[in-house]
């Protein structure tokens, strides 16, 4: 956010800080009402609709429902690059897929040391 707006969204005493609390950056991601803020404070000129929608599925503060890698390629904001590239996308991917599987493997083998 600081790189699009310029500043940063919340300052860390905000957190604590309960009389400002509710006007604050921290509390719109807190309670998922960071168009609204920005809004507010008019910021929100500075975002498209996509970048801002995906900006708001990484920053969610549920982890399950935050976006995932693979949910991230296919957000509109890069639909067109996803779309020229998704079959380089998907080989690359499977690729390191099975290194990592073959490292895991290999890290079965190493023989560790256990200190008493």
């Amino acid at each position: 956010v600081e790189c699009m707006i310029g500043r940063e969204l919340y300052k860390s005493h905000e957190i604590w800080n309960e009389l400002s609390y509710k006007e604050s950056g921290y509390w719109a991601l807190q309670n998922n009402k960071l168009p609204d803020y920005l809004l507010a404070n008019d910021l929100l000129k500075y975002f498209k609709w996509d970048c801002l929608s995906l900006l708001c599925h990484l920053l969610h503060v549920n982890e399950s429902n935050r976006y995932s890698a693979d949910d991230i390629i296919k957000h509109k904001w890069f639909n067109g690059y996803f779309n020229r590239n998704k079959q380089q996308i998907y080989k690359k991917s499977k690729f390191q897929k099975q290194s990592l599987l073959k490292q895991s493997q290999k890290m079965l083998k190493f023989p560790y040391y256990i200190l008493s």
